[in-house]
């Protein structure tokens, strides 16, 4: 377990890529597993939704998130990466929820006044900016595309996702 938390945080460093990642139906589900557990509890503790709604929400946006991502796959001849690149994507999410709870909670629990409001504003802004760049590096290395276009890809499925959410 820890090896795989290394090579998830690895790849967030952008020192290793989704090809490093095993090949394991097994790993995928697991990771699968706990990016949904965690997102959902994010989401209900984060918004007004139910358990239902978020649920429903969180597999809508996975779903047409995975479903692009494997038209574009298809599209370049790419697919037998999927698995890997997949689990490398979840992995990594798992890894900035993780990161992001502590500063949801901080910027929760300050005032509208307080002092440090807008320095873990930007804090939660610059990890959304990391994890859009880390998603662009997997993009890269699994496409074999450009840094910029892998980049761009991660902005636009980024995008597309919060236009999804109506956020």
């Amino acid at each position: 377990m820890n090896a795989i938390i290394k090579l998830f945080w690895q790849i967030c460093l952008q020192r290793t890529g989704p090809d490093a990642v095993p090949a394991s139906s097994a790993l995928l589900v697991f990771t699968g597993l706990l990016y949904g557990v965690l997102n959902l509890l994010v989401w209900v503790w984060t918004g007004p939704a139910s358990l239902l709604q978020a649920s429903g929400t969180l597999a809508l946006v996975t779903g047409g998130w995975l479903l692009v991502l494997w038209g574009i796959m298809l599209m370049m001849g790419k697919t037998v990466r999927y698995q890997q690149t997949l689990t490398a994507l979840l992995g990594v999410n798992v890894i900035l929820v993780l990161l992001s709870v502590p500063l949801r909670f901080v910027a929760d629990s300050l005032g509208e006044t307080s002092a440090l409001r807008m320095p873990v504003g930007f804090m939660l802004i610059g990890l959304f900016v990391w994890g859009v760049f880390i998603e662009g590096f997997i993009y890269h290395r699994a496409l074999d595309i450009s840094p910029l276009q892998g980049n761009l890809m991660a902005l636009a499925m980024s995008m597309g996702i919060m236009a999804l959410l109506g956020n």
